[in-house]
């Protein structure tokens, strides 16, 4: 059966110089910090050769004080193999951009979309400007949300948010 050190020796010899840190929590996780420029490729190599065919999410953690966000994502497989690789680039925070994975997985959209919405920032392959969880960009209630523009207030009906 296929562990996590089997996966890091792979990508080490495969992208030699790319992975920049790594850690192995147990023998089915695994945590490496890759060169944003190899990302993609990466990744795609993991689909392609090593069956991680589900994309499990993606995080985004601004670090103020390094000034720089991180962005983790979080790749698995449907039964291949029990490894869960968790692959985190760095990117400045005055120009945050990371490249995008919609291209290898579809679900990736949903979670660059959350991620660029929450801190601005923004994939190579650029999304469709609708925000999914802003305020701001919905002038009207949703459904079963009445707000009061007097008082502000906000109340939940029909056991929905509006």
């Amino acid at each position: 059966m296929i562990t996590a050190n089997d996966v890091l020796s792979v990508l080490q010899s495969a992208f030699p110089g790319a992975i920049q840190e790594f850690r192995v929590e147990a023998d089915n996780r695994l945590w490496a910090t890759v060169n944003p420029n190899k990302m993609v490729e990466i990744c795609k190599f993991l689909r392609d050769e090593q069956d991680f065919d589900h994309y499990s999410g993606a995080a985004g953690v601004d670090k103020i004080d390094e000034d720089l966000f991180e962005v983790t994502e979080i790749l698995a497989s449907h039964g291949a193999h029990p490894v869960v690789a968790l692959l985190k680039v760095k990117t400045p925070r005055d120009a945050p951009s990371v490249k995008s994975l919609t291209d290898l997985f579809w679900n990736a959209n949903w979670y660059e979309r959350e991620i660029w919405e929450m801190f601005g920032l923004t994939s190579k392959i650029i999304l469709a400007s609708i925000r999914f969880f802003s305020w701001t960009s919905w002038w009207d209630p949703g459904p079963g949300e009445r707000t009061s523009r007097a008082t502000r207030t906000t109340t939940r009906t029909k056991g929905c948010w509006r």
